[in-house]
């Protein structure tokens, strides 16, 4: 089984797949008027009753242009990706960009883009956009533990997250000493 997360506060998008690919499950846990522990404790009974046989999980990275609640949301990636480690259930990180490119072809897919592409592939999840980003984060698991991807804009997204950029760190700029400042 593969399972896909994407994690929100309002709304966490849960997909499970079976190894042939058919979806098993899909819902949304919604914590409603829930906040801070409470809801961090809602979420994380919701994705426990689910990774019972996972095989590979694929959860939605940080999209770190967002604003507001940054906190939260790293709190629940935590929450997260503690109970995936403490089920020994390997597990992949994958940023918005790269699971709309999986989805679509494109990286810049807003959420009709992406309920179009799984109403494309038979699964009409309704304006249910957390679930259908779910969706393609366990056929993103899927392809990852082995290796299924079928498109080449799939197989370049399976590329990056096993061989990351290395990231350019800027040359550290050496401050000018100035004689007599005080």
């Amino acid at each position: 089984m593969f399972l896909g997360i994407d994690q929100s506060l309002t709304g966490t998008g849960l997909c499970l797949l079976s190894p042939q690919g058919e979806i098993v499950t899909s819902v949304t846990i919604t914590p409603d008027a829930l906040r801070d522990g409470e809801r961090l404790a809602f979420i994380k009974r919701g994705v426990v009753s689910l990774l019972s046989g996972v095989e590979h999980a694929a959860m939605e990275g940080y999209s770190y242009n967002s604003t507001g609640h940054v906190f939260e949301l790293g709190e629940i990636g935590g929450v997260i990706k503690v109970l995936l480690v403490e089920s020994c259930t390997p597990y992949v990180v994958v940023p918005p960009v790269l699971v709309k490119k999986f989805a679509t072809g494109t990286t810049s897919a807003d959420k009709r883009k992406m309920l179009e592409a799984a109403v494309r592939l038979g699964h009409d999840f309704g304006n249910r956009d957390d679930e259908a980003d779910a969706f393609f984060l366990a056929h993103i698991a899927r392809a990852y533990a082995k290796n299924t991807a079928q498109r080449r804009y799939e197989m370049e997204v399976l590329h990056t997250l096993r061989s990351p950029p290395k990231s350019k760190k800027p040359k550290r700029r050496l401050r000018r000493l100035i004689p007599n400042a005080i």
